[in-house]
Formats: C-alpha cells, structure tokens, sequence
C-alpha cells in the first residue's frame, strides 16, 4: 500500500508528539532548576536582606478562615474567590503549621509553574497557527524563575496565568465555548483575564453570528458568578465593598503615571507625598488623583483600540493570540496599580504571539522579566 499524494508520512505524528514529550520535560526540569536556585539565591539574601513575599498574607487569611471567618464578611481580602483553592491546598497539606504552610505553598506554585511550562511547550509546537516560534517559547518560560526572581515563586500568580493561557490556547483551536468556560474561571482567580472576554466574544460573532458571540459571553459570564455566587449571597456587602475598594486604589508608586511624577520630581522638584494605604505604597495628593484617572482612561482607550482592531480583523487564530497578547499588556501598562508580579500574567500568552511582531515581543518580554 502507497501513502496518498500530499498525506503526511507515516509514523509523522507519533514523532512529533514523542518530541513534544520529551521538549515538555526537559523545559519543566530547566523551569524547576530555575526555581530551585531562586529559593537558594533568596535564602543567601542574592536578592536582598529581605524576601518580601505574599505568602504570610495567604496564611493568615487561612487561619482566620479555619477559625469560622467567612470570606468578605468577617475576613477582608481583595482576591476573588477562585483565588483561594491556591491558600486552602496548602493549608490542608500542611496541617497549618506556619513554615510547613510555606513550604506546601512553594511547592504547589512550582507544580503550577511545571504546568505552565507544558501548556506553552505543548501551544507552540501543536496549534494550528503558522508562525509560532517554539524555541525562544519554550526557552524563556524555563528560564523565567531566574529572570523574575522570587517575586514569582511568593505569589500565587502563576495560578490565573495558567487558566487565562489555556484558555486563550483552546480558543486559538476554535473551541470558543471551552475557552469561555476555562476563562471564566480564570477571571474568577483574579479580575484581570476579564480584558481578553471582548476578543473570544467578537471571534465568536465573525465566525457564527450574534447567537455565538451571545452563548461565548454568557458562559464565560456564567462561570465567573457561579465561584462568587455563594460568597456573594452570604456577604454581598462584603463583596461589593472589595469590589468598590479596589477600583477607587489611588496611584501606586511603580505605576507609570507615578514614574512621570517621580521624574517631575528629581528634574524640577516637584513634592511628592508617598503614603501606604490599600496594602501598597501610593502618592498622595490632587495631581496624583488626576494622573490615576488619566491613567485608567488611557488604558480604557487602549483596550478599545485592541478590541475593535481585532474586531474589524479576520479574526483568525494568530491575530486572535496577538489581540489578547496586546489587550494584557495594555491593562498592565496603563493602569493605576502596578506591582512587579503583573509581569508574571504575560507568561502564557506573549510566547503565543506569532510572526516576526513574536519573536520581538517574545525578546521584548524577556527584557522585562
């Protein structure tokens, strides 16, 4: 028997699955050597005298959880609730003991990390989009512990990234009601995936029309309210002023409309008050307020910009990942809080991002981990 003109050679596919296989495992033990040598690096003080981490956040949380606090009600936390399986898995491995809580927590994050590392590995070698760049892909996000440092392995952030990665790689397939699905739950663990929801919708409306774009929004809708939905029946004050708390969050100082004040201040002394409050440093003051509210419509403008280009696009898969590539990283550099983790939330998308505009955005993105 001959193969057909034009069909793939035999055995073509197991071959590249083997190689996907082995690519996956060898970029998850660079990712968790990287991960390792952090933890060293940040117990000799490499980093500096002090390890600034989440971690103690997340354990207290827990403690006052485990002794009848309820969420919003009687615990105040600005994570929403799909955040929290990353702090109850922890606690229940480690039996709430402090420094084993530490440890469980450090090595949960490195699971997630390995996953992110395989999802990514497995996107750039199988999705249906020509132009994908596997290997500086696959690289940056091995080496990524030891560009970031431990900002990324005391933070739970690799958590959503993973869930808004995946879900953006499913919808690159066409699988837009999964992928809707899977970021409804991402934006459930932390609210900032919710900028990609516009992308999948207008996918949906030029691929099947009005009733497909509507069924892509509404599960995505769906899934989201469903993680709050019991927290916000128990404690809908306590949810609602969480939701109120962090929109009005003043300038924070690693913002960049905080980083043209702090340059108004060294070239022509400008005064700056710098001030703690919502859990974070901020400048204090009328021009600060103005600036964040400059800040917050810049990035709005930003984020209809991405939109509509993508919306008036073909829509296909590459322009797809470029569009939720560009609509993050518009969120994260015009908006009025800006924490060095942010950068952490790019780590499954900007690999996807085909074409020479990738491999530049790709050496981009190293440059600011």
């Amino acid at each position: 028997m001959t193969a057909e003109p034009g069909a793939p050679e035999i055995g073509t596919t197991t071959r590249n699955r083997l190689i996907t296989v082995v690519l996956a495992i060898a970029a998850a033990a660079v990712f968790a050597g990287c991960w390792l040598l952090v933890r060293q690096l940040t117990a000799q003080a490499y980093y500096g005298t002090a390890d600034i981490t989440d971690i103690p956040v997340y354990f207290d949380f827990m403690k006052a959880f485990a002794a009848g606090g309820l969420p919003y009600r009687d615990i105040g936390t600005a994570y929403p609730p799909g955040a929290f399986p990353a702090f109850v898995i922890p606690w229940l491995v480690s039996g709430g003991e402090d420094a084993a809580y530490t440890g469980t927590f450090l090595s949960l994050m490195l699971g997630v990390g390995i996953l992110v590392t395989v999802l990514v590995t497995v996107a750039v070698r199988h999705l249906p989009v020509p132009g994908l760049h596997p290997r500086a892909a696959i690289v940056l996000v091995a080496v990524s512990p030891l560009l970031v440092g431990p900002v990324m392995t005391s933070r739970f952030d690799l958590w959503p990234a993973l869930l808004a990665g995946l879900a953006i790689a499913i919808a690159a397939t066409g699988r837009l009601r999964i992928a809707a699905i899977v970021l409804g739950l991402a934006i459930a663990t932390k609210a900032w995936p919710a900028v990609i929801l516009p992308i999948l919708v207008a996918a949906a409306w030029r691929r099947a029309g009005r009733r497909a774009a509507a069924i892509v929004l509404l599960l995505a809708v769906a899934t989201a309210a469903l993680v709050l939905a019991p927290f916000l029946v128990l404690a809908p004050g306590g949810v609602i002023a969480t939701l109120t708390e962090q929109l009005s969050r003043p300038l924070q100082v690693e913002s960049l409309g905080a980083s043209l004040l702090f340059v108004t201040h060294f070239l022509i002394g400008l005064p700056l008050s710098v001030v703690s409050s919502f859990g974070s440093q901020n400048i204090d003051g009328e021009l600060a307020s103005a600036l964040a509210i400059g800040s917050s419509l810049a990035m709005g403008v930003g984020l209809a910009i991405v939109w509509v280009r993508f919306a008036r696009s073909a829509g296909d898969a590459a322009r797809l990942l470029t569009a939720a590539a560009a609509a993050v990283s518009v969120y994260i550099a015009f908006g009025k809080v800006l924490s060095p983790q942010y950068v952490i939330w790019l780590l499954t998308i900007v690999p996807l991002v085909p074409g020479r505009r990738g491999l530049v955005s790709i050496g981009l993105y190293a440059i600011v981990l």
